[in-house]
């Protein structure tokens, strides 16, 4: 039986809404592939019609609904709302269909939900500032003067989109960095923008406000460093679904336990001592303001994540080979996705059996250092390879099946990116077909320029095609 995941999502390219839909499965010879089998443009955002088109499409490729293991896309009501979205629809043809929602975006909306409880709004100012500069370079040419008044090397103020999951760290880095010039650029000018006046130089006491502004910014970048991690965590190719519920607690873990400390980072010790030394009490204010953040950002995580034991991701973690298989954990495993129709279970106790010899004596210790260095698809192909394939179907399939949920959307997130890319504005007259075949070739062809022109040479068919004038009709 061959199962794969689907990933989806939607975004316009002007006034075109464009969606792609990819797919991830698990080889016993390649361990986990990504790749995309659709691309199309339609203006119908309706959960019954994107569910529709998925299905339509997934069958036109010779594959079927009861095939799809899982179902990943951003998490709005649309994809997995609870009556009427695409996954509702899609489960209703396939019961064994896993809800995936994307952990990346839920990290990113919790330091978002966290940074927007502070007494200063550190994205609204970096936003502001950045497009206080952005179109004039005649501010620029000023903001210049006062970098070589500071005596620091000038860098541009980068751009947070407050879209993207990666953007706020570089942005408060690069605004911290730069924040004397930025400073004494806003003090000297008669057109300073409210927002930026009251946050960045305050009403009356400019030097508190100024140490206030730095605190709070090396706060959130103290913060935002720690689901930048995460979220890099999630967005690797290689990642699989079995370690997304530790990358989740983890995290989790060091919010509360940074809460706990009331630890908010070294930089942030070092000016809290510092205002509490020139305006006594303000550090105890900012302090209990931060712990607050902490608090936000663990209840968003617990809202939107399922941290028992009894979480379906959780159970996955019995198939990372960190250690020798058991099998009433695998067991478990199967029996919660509904699985065990479509498996030998007396079978599959014999395949973890011999899975677990492997384990034992000397050669099991040499085993777990070579897998050490593996990623957790890698280590089922060389254990596969060890055994074959033949003896162990059962634990194949059920790898097949978890190995193909995606961990995140970022796989499908990044088909925009290249998007992007090729359909650029000196080449807006493109069609979809042809930014659709363009995106196949850099998704789907896993070959070097050398490997790919030899197989260009020996398909006669394709040659033929691109000697022909059909191609200009």
């Amino acid at each position: 039986m061959f199962f794969f995941g689907v990933g989806f999502d939607a975004s316009n390219k002007g006034n075109q809404k464009c969606f792609p839909i990819a797919v991830r499965y698990f080889d016993e010879k390649q361990g986990v592939c990504n790749r995309i089998i659709d691309f199309y443009e339609d203006a119908d955002e309706s959960a019954i019609k994107m569910s529709q088109e998925i299905s339509n499409r997934i069958s036109e490729h010779g594959l079927m609904l009861s095939q799809i293991s899982s179902y990943t896309a951003d998490n709005t009501n649309s994809n997995f709302g609870k009556k009427n979205s695409v996954y509702v629809h899609l489960r209703a043809e396939n019961p064994t269909l896993v809800k995936s929602n994307c952990c990346a975006h839920v990290l990113h909306n919790s330091c978002k939900s966290g940074m927007n409880s502070m007494s200063i709004d550190i994205e609204m100012l970096i936003i502001k500032v950045f497009n206080y500069f952005s179109n004039s370079a005649k501010r620029v040419s000023h903001l210049k003067e006062f970098f070589h008044f500071v005596d620091i090397e000038y860098n541009n103020l980068l751009r947070h989109v407050p879209t993207r999951w990666l953007s706020i760290k570089p942005a408060i880095e690069r605004l911290l960095r730069n924040l004397p010039a930025v400073v004494s650029y806003f003090s000297s000018v008669d057109d300073c923008p409210a927002f930026i006046k009251k946050y960045l130089l305050g009403s009356s006491e400019s030097d508190k406000q100024t140490l206030l502004v730095e605190l709070y910014l090396h706060f959130s970048l103290h913060l935002a460093d720690v689901f930048h991690k995460a979220v890099l965590s999630l967005e690797k190719n290689d990642l699989t679904v079995c370690e997304v519920y530790t990358v989740m607690k983890n995290l989790k873990m060091q919010l509360e336990q940074r809460m706990g400390e009331s630890f908010f980072g070294y930089k942030v010790t070092q000016t809290l001592n510092k205002l509490n030394d020139l305006f006594t009490g303000e550090g105890k204010v900012c302090e209990n303001d931060f712990k607050h953040v902490y608090e936000v950002c663990v209840n968003y995580l617990c809202k939107w994540f399922d941290f028992s034991d009894s979480n379906v991701f959780a159970l996955m973690n019995c198939i990372t080979l960190e250690n020798s298989p058991q099998f009433s954990k695998i067991l478990k495993l199967v029996e919660t996705l509904g699985l065990e129709e479509k498996l030998n279970m007396d079978d599959m106790c014999s395949e973890v059996v011999e899975i677990v010899n492997l384990f034992s004596g000397e050669g099991g210790e040499k085993l777990k250092v070579t897998l050490q260095s593996k990623t957790i698809p890698e280590r089922w192909v060389y254990i596969t390879g060890l055994i074959g394939p033949e003896k162990l179907k059962n634990i194949l399939m059920v790898l097949k099946f978890v190995l193909s949920i995606f961990p995140s959307n970022a796989y499908t997130e990044r088909v925009f990116s290249i998007m992007a890319i090729k359909w650029r504005d000196d080449r807006n007259r493109s069609s979809v077909d042809l930014i659709k075949n363009e995106l196949f070739v850099y998704f789907n062809y896993d070959e070097n320029c050398k490997e790919f022109h030899k197989k260009v040479l020996l398909n006669n068919k394709l040659l033929q095609m691109a000697s022909s004038s059909d191609k200009y009709l």
